[in-house]
């Protein structure tokens, strides 16, 4: 009597009990889920070829930039300083360091999210000063390849703690956003960015 002896799976089965199917979907939709979640946060490295096209920026082609004489009073505007935790006020008051006014709700968002819009705020275990949280060892300080410091090499020679003047974090920050040499620009330079 030819009893013939195959090996089934649970998802082949025709007798499978419903409940193993129902929890066989579910782990199924969960990994799917995760990978799904997991695509979303990896953003892909760039391309370390040197003959590749440069990866693009959110940046407008025909932003420009004027850097602040940072030997001079702070004071560059006649607007006056919004009271902390003002966001959208800051976003409007950086209109005056070189910011687009089509940024502002987004820079608005970023500085929310990195001082609680607290021009004094110093995070990142000490590394990171003012509105936009600018981390001094990449932005300011000395290093290999700025020997001046990034900032000074772009017209601010500056130390950590004048990034607590908001003028100052404003145009380091348009400077970072905007893509001067030695920052990929776009908000990808802030953690706190979600598109």
């Amino acid at each position: 009597m030819g009893q013939t002896n195959q090996t089934r799976t649970h998802g082949d089965t025709p007798n499978q009990p419903r409940r193993w199917r129902s929890v066989n979907a579910l782990i199924g939709s969960i990994f799917v889920g995760a990978a799904f979640v997991v695509s979303l946060w990896i953003s892909p490295l760039p391309n370390p070829r040197p003959d590749a096209a440069p990866t693009p920026t959110m940046v407008p082609a025909n932003t420009v930039y004027r850097p602040l004489d940072a030997s001079k009073p702070a004071t560059q505007t006649t607007v006056p300083q919004p009271p902390n935790g003002a966001c959208g006020a800051w976003a409007g008051y950086a209109l005056g360091y070189g910011w687009p006014a089509t940024e502002t709700p987004q820079l608005a968002q970023i500085m929310r999210l990195e001082s609680g819009c607290n021009p004094y705020a110093v995070g990142d275990n000490g590394n990171s000063y003012g509105l936009l949280q600018i981390h001094c060892p990449t932005w300011v300080a000395r290093s290999t390849y700025w020997p001046t410091g990034w900032a000074a090499a772009n017209g601010y020679p500056i130390t950590c703690n004048d990034l607590l003047k908001p003028e100052i974090n404003l145009a380091i920050g348009f400077l970072i956003w905007a893509g001067v040499p030695g920052s990929s620009g776009g908000w990808w330079n802030w953690t706190t960015y979600r598109p």
